[in-house]
């Protein structure tokens, strides 16, 4: 009789001993899955992050050109072709954005490519500021701003560099 009541209880037990470990193996199921699903939306976030980050690179190409182009044209007095052309702003801040949050790797190339175009802006702006006073000495400004493109251009090429790079790991 004792030999039937271990064999109810081991009876009874069984079920209930299947109801924990598939419990166990569940949870161990849904923290593996959440795990595996927060790296994907990682990846595809800092894969997004990665693209607008090239296409502000592009587009600073485009900003240096458009702003460049002003200033040629109002040195050789064609200020009419450009009046009412605004100067925007420069895509750098968003790219030195992108790289501190999402991409630290890419610093050492987005930081002297920041000083450059901080350097091309104020060159900018003195050029205007010297028309606007009479003091403006075309030939002499128009090479410090086509220096100081020029820098700006080989510094984005080498964050382009590391730009591909850094597509290959998510692609």
């Amino acid at each position: 009789m004792i030999a039937q009541s271990t064999e109810e209880r081991l009876n009874m037990f069984l079920p209930l001993l299947g109801v924990v470990i598939g419990s166990l193996l569940t949870i161990a199921g849904s923290i593996y899955l959440r795990k595996v699903g927060a790296n994907e939306e990682r990846h595809k976030l800092l894969r997004e992050k990665l693209e607008e980050l090239c296409f502000q690179v592009y587009e600073l190409d485009k900003w240096v050109s458009n702003a460049g182009r002003i200033a040629f044209s109002t040195a050789s007095g064609q200020i009419s072709n450009t009046k009412g052309t605004p100067i925007e702003d420069s895509p750098i801040m968003r790219i030195e954005m992108l790289v501190g949050f999402y991409f630290h790797s890419l610093r050492p190339y987005s930081e002297p490519l920041s000083v450059a175009v901080e350097n091309y802006r104020k060159i900018l702006f003195g050029f205007y500021a010297d028309i606007l006073e009479g003091k403006q000495k075309p030939n002499q400004s128009i090479q410090l701003i086509g220096a100081s493109a020029q820098e700006i251009e080989k510094l984005r090429l080498h964050l382009l560099k590391e730009l591909e790079r850094e597509v290959q790991k998510y692609i």
